[in-house]
């Protein structure tokens, strides 16, 4: 968790000037996604007018663009006074801002609320209002800036508590779960509190978890538990649902859910017939030459076996010219524990920076989460950093990758 206090200091009209100089000299060294997460000691709000230079305390509500355009830049003056130590300045900006999480607009509101949370909230201002969505079912899109894909406001909320290791919700989550486990259905795409729970050291009955496997949604989260706890009479459990799973056709949804359960299977048993039977899928389908929806699910499940029989196929899905084949093929292999995967990885992503940034091969090699992968991904920063590969990255394009290292794989 990233945390600075405010010194002491004083704002009025003969300051401003100070203040404003002050404020532009600070430097966080540190990504926008490092920034927008930092928590600051927030002063009690004051009732102060205020002149920005782009609007003051009273045009920023004109209209909702100017809003949106508030929410973004308050946070950034509020935490810069805080640094700079203007506590009365940020005391001023934080009585506005506080206006916004309970804006008509819920795309204002929301986004207002969620970045309270992320500067330290105020009076838990922010942390009652997202309880208050967990309690109530609020489903709303959230679109993070930084994620490609929006997620439900609730998976959202857990995402948060879970960055800033925030465990006073627990026991609501729990609660909504209790409530609603005997149907959830549909709802589990959109959260998870029950996979949350459990990662959050709160087990729940092994007997929920085994019924979990016969709902689709949220499927790869009750392998995931299941494969980790090993009830007794899992493995005839399992066998049953790939029985029947992989009975139905290729451009079925079930498709990637018998490669998950056939992955889960060769582990747990080590026969060889689960790992014959992704591969005889991933083969069947790369050699059909079409994208089939359960491709990808097929190549992860077969690379998350961590055997070494399955490189190959994984390393001739990645020379496919079809692109969406090849990166498919890339992100499997962030699921395998081999150290030949990471070799993989390595020697693709050297290939890639001759004439571009190897994006989904940095990718891949951190989510393996291993310090040998790691190892690789330092040499191919270095290597692109310095442009001795062919491409000349800047410290920008790492970024995100940085920040995924840093705070993604806890």
């Amino acid at each position: 968790m990233l945390v600075i206090a405010f010194a002491g200091g004083s704002f009025g009209q003969d300051k401003k000037e100070i203040a404003a100089e002050k404020m532009a000299k600070i430097s966080f060294n540190m990504s926008d996604q490092e920034f927008q997460r930092l928590r600051v000691t927030l002063p009690r709000p004051l009732d102060t007018p205020w002149t920005g230079p782009f609007y003051d305390s009273e045009t920023c509500f004109d209209n909702d663009t100017v809003k949106l355009a508030a929410v973004d830049v308050l946070p950034i003056w509020i935490r810069k006074a805080v640094a700079a130590g203007e506590p009365e300045l940020a005391a001023a900006y934080l009585w506005t801002y506080l206006k916004f999480t309970g804006d008509k607009d819920q795309k204002i509101s929301t986004k207002a609320v969620i970045t309270l949370y992320r500067m330290g909230d105020w009076d838990d201002i922010a942390f009652h209002r997202m309880r208050r969505w967990i309690e109530s079912r609020f489903q709303y899109s959230y679109r993070d800036v930084h994620v490609s894909d929006p997620n439900d406001i609730r998976q959202q909320v857990l995402r948060e508590l879970d960055f800033y290791r925030d465990s006073r919700m627990n026991n609501v989550i729990y609660d909504e779960w209790s409530k609603r486990k005997d149907n959830e259905g549909e709802d589990l795409a959109s959260v998870d509190y029950a996979y949350w729970l459990e990662c959050h050291d709160r087990q729940l009955p092994v007997d929920y978890w085994l019924s979990r496997l016969e709902t689709p949604y949220a499927f790869e989260n009750a392998l995931k538990v299941l494969e980790i706890r090993k009830p007794e009479g899992l493995i005839e459990r399992l066998q049953s649902r790939f029985q029947h799973l992989s009975a139905r056709s290729l451009s079925s949804p079930d498709a990637g859910r018998a490669a998950e359960v056939a992955s889960v299977l060769f582990r747990v048993t080590g026969e060889a017939k689960y790992r014959d039977y992704l591969m005889a899928q991933a083969q069947t389908q790369l050699l059909s030459k079409s994208f089939d929806g359960s491709l990808p699910q097929t190549l992860k499940s077969l690379a998350a076996t961590n055997d070494k029989a399955v490189l190959d196929t994984l390393s001739n899905a990645m020379q496919n010219k079809n692109v969406m084949i090849h990166e498919a093929a890339i992100d499997a292999l962030g699921s395998s524990k081999s150290p030949e995967a990471a070799d993989i990885l390595y020697e693709s992503a050297m290939q890639e920076a001759k004439t571009r940034f190897p994006a989904h091969q940095l990718d891949a090699l951190l989510h393996q989460n291993d310090p040998r992968s790691d190892s690789k991904y330092e040499r191919l920063q270095q290597g692109l950093l310095s442009g001795e590969f062919g491409w000349h990255a800047t410290s920008s394009d790492f970024a995100g990758y940085e920040f995924f290292r840093k705070h993604g794989r806890h």
